[in-house]
């Protein structure tokens, strides 16, 4: 009999695996092998993160910074990086002394979206992230999508950092929704996972994660950085068909090389490839100059103050006009609290529900074999014990009686003139009864 419970038990783990595409092997511990970081722009907490290169320098996505119609830097405006307590278990803030713009960023299709941020350029290099220098995903075990962020700016308390794992060759249908990356796909990465709010904004969309870590052989190495995501309708609240797209950094290793003036770590243990012969000047091999595809809306920059419907705090709208505008707004402002929990019980319970019914099938069948060995019909047993003869009213296979003949009669020939019986003639004809 089928053991329905085990049944059950694994629809369960298929339900949730197919909801979130894998478990994953990546642990917080894990995460704390490197330095998260936010970019904080007067005094107020973005949406972008950081990839960290070390004590000194970070990178983050160019649209995040402000910049005027000329393109020129805003002055004005007053950056900050904050630093978790990964590594060395010490959260830290500085002031940015100086930000360098990839020269190559193009704003209309958002290519090369990539800026050098250097601060605490008097401290010591203290400590160290690997930037991994390869495209090649197939180095990884395991693709994982962060987002780190501050629960209270001016308490620099971080919440825990929020993370998904991904297949590494998982295939979604990215190209649907960016031109981009249809002609960059080896220079991009894509999914279409989304983080719920920050804890202190629970009526907020859920937004993009900004890193993508690989995984290999328990090492944990930045690859990618948040560079767009294609909506359509515009709408992250209410809209599944999205997805986020991220620059690869394996072929920016000598640009970034250039703006900071020395090495970092790109992990040569384990990639055993010289970076100092990869271009300060790259990139992406893109020659269309649009993100036009029908009925989608392109959100990037600074989430939390550019895409109404995803604002960090109340007050985040009267900075609504720093960084660059997105291509158009959200009309809606819906709440998504519940809806990945949602997801999560219409898998589990499909699953269980088609697996329940295959049990019962199973079940049914077994029952009817047992019952049919069970109650056998009357014409079935006399088969049984008669073997092939058939028994009923149209047989007309049995024999009929023995037909005897009139040789036992009165023979008056045998009868003797003294009236007794001639002794030999009736034993002869006793003889010749049947």
């Amino acid at each position: 009999m089928v053991n329905c419970r085990l049944v059950v038990a694994v629809a369960v783990l298929v339900g949730i695996a197919g909801v979130h595409g894998l478990v994953s092997r990546a642990t917080s511990d894990q995460l704390r092998q490197l330095k998260g970081g936010v970019l904080v722009k007067d005094g107020k907490q973005t949406s972008c993160n950081l990839a960290v290169i070390d004590s000194q320098a970070a990178l983050t996505s160019a649209d995040c910074i402000n910049v005027d119609e000329s393109g020129a830097l805003n002055a004005t405006t007053a950056y900050a990086v904050y630093l978790d307590d990964g590594l060395d278990g010490k959260p830290a803030k500085y002031d940015v002394e100086f930000i360098d713009i990839n020269p190559q960023f193009n704003a209309t299709n958002l290519v090369n979206n990539l800026a050098v941020l250097q601060f605490n350029s008097k401290g010591p290099v203290s400590f160290q992230n690997v930037i991994a220098p390869t495209t090649d995903f197939s180095n990884w075990d395991e693709l994982l999508y962060v987002r780190y962020s501050l629960k209270d700016v001016e308490a620099m308390e971080w919440d825990a950092p929020a993370y998904a794992s991904d297949w590494v060759n998982y295939e979604y249908n990215c190209q649907d929704l960016s031109v981009v990356y249809m002609v960059a796909v080896d220079d991009m990465m894509c999914t279409n996972k989304l983080t719920p709010p920050p804890a202190n904004n629970l009526d907020a969309c859920p937004v993009p994660y900004e890193l993508v870590l690989g995984l290999a052989s328990g090492n944990i190495s930045i690859i990618g950085i948040y560079m767009m995501s294609a909506v359509k309708d515009g709408d992250l609240c209410e809209n599944d068909a999205q997805y986020s797209y991220y620059t690869a950094l394996g072929q920016y290793c000598g640009y970034i090389r250039s703006v900071i003036g020395r090495d970092f770590d790109t992990g040569y243990d384990m990639f055993h490839r010289n970076t100092s012969i990869q271009l300060a000047n790259y990139s992406m091999p893109v020659d269309t100059f649009t993100l036009d595809v029908a009925n989608v809306v392109n959100l990037h920059g600074d989430l939390f103050v550019n895409q109404t419907g995803i604002p960090l705090s109340e007050d985040s709208e009267d900075s609504a006009e720093d960084g660059l505008d997105s291509e158009s707004e959200s009309t809606d402002s819906a709440k998504s609290e519940g809806s990945n929990h949602k997801s999560i019980i219409i898998g589990v319970c499909v699953s269980v529900g088609c697996l329940l019914l295959i049990c019962a099938a199973l079940y049914y069948w077994s029952w009817r074999r047992r019952q049919g060995k069970r109650f056998v019909g009357h014409e079935d047993m006399l088969t049984a014990e008669l073997g092939e003869q058939t028994v009923g009213a149209n047989n007309v296979d049995h024999e009929l009686p023995p037909v005897y003949e009139d040789s036992f009669q009165c023979d008056v020939n045998a009868i003797s003139t003294n009236g007794g019986h001639k002794p030999k003639e009736t034993k002869e004809k006793l003889e010749k009864l049947p």
